[in-house]
């Protein structure tokens, strides 16, 4: 690829790698893990992997071989049911101008989600437009303008960091997500989240769950603060999912 000076020549061949990488990560990591697949560490005790973690690989892999790439997160999926930032995939910069989403938890390499939080300038929510299994423009989900594919940038390392670290507070034994939560598991939900939001103070979803773990805990005043900063990190990127929207209107109820 390094020598390849036909920009559509050179494209046909990054895809051709992310193909290969496809079926590399899913062979070499066979499990799926929510619980734990978010660690590195577990990828060597338990071979198991997690959206993020793949994806993160794969950038770092396809970075190494020159491609232009990187993490961006769904909140659409390619049947339109939407999410809190729920995936992570590998966005793919070609070299001829086009974007494709290379996702190991699908059967096929490339993906044709719906919905994305990108980088425009800023974060930003949009909707990618696809022709065959390539992306050849975005529309902007707060406004539909369209935007071109030069301009949109994966997410930034200080987002990806914190995103590991919102998983590590949302997966917490004993804490937010649990079955059963223990003040333990919830104060450590609470430690790992607000580690994310230092790292990251933009990670709208970290900022959202950081306020669930206080309500739980049953600090109903800093978790409407939290509320109040998610619901405008959410309107400043152009869309925003019902959780945070019906947290917030709890919560002005609650201060009537």
């Amino acid at each position: 690829m390094r020598s390849a000076t036909d920009m559509p020549q050179r494209a046909k061949m990054e895809l051709d790698l992310c193909r290969r990488l496809h079926k590399f990560v899913k062979a070499a990591i066979p499990k799926f893990s929510l619980d734990r697949g978010f660690e590195f560490a577990n990828v060597i005790r338990y071979g198991e992997r997690q959206c993020l973690l793949q994806a993160t690989l794969l950038a770092a892999v396809l970075q190494a071989c020159g491609v232009d790439c990187g993490v961006v997160m769904v909140y659409r999926n390619p049947h339109g049911q939407e999410s809190n930032n729920g995936h992570a995939v590998t966005l793919v910069k070609l070299a001829d101008g086009r974007d494709a989403l290379l996702d190991a938890s699908e059967p096929e390499p490339f993906a044709k989600h719906q919905g994305l939080l990108v980088r425009v300038g800023r974060y930003q929510y949009v909707v990618p437009l696809y022709e065959e299994e390539c992306i050849i423009g975005y529309r902007a989900q707060a406004d539909g303008r369209r935007i071109q594919t030069r301009l949109v940038r994966p997410l930034d390392y200080e987002f990806v960091r914190s995103q590991f670290w919102f998983y590590r507070g949302e997966r917490a034994p004993g804490g937010l997500l649990a079955s059963h939560r223990t003040p333990n598991g919830l104060a450590a939900s609470v430690n790992a989240l607000r580690m994310s939001i230092s790292v990251c103070p933009g990670n709208n979803l970290a900022v959202f769950s950081l306020g669930r773990a206080y309500l739980m805990m049953g600090d109903a005043k800093l978790a409407g603060e939290l509320f109040r900063q998610a619901h405008a990190l959410y309107q400043q990127y152009g869309w925003e999912p019902m959780g945070p929207k019906q947290a917030l209107q709890v919560v002005r109820a609650s201060s009537r």
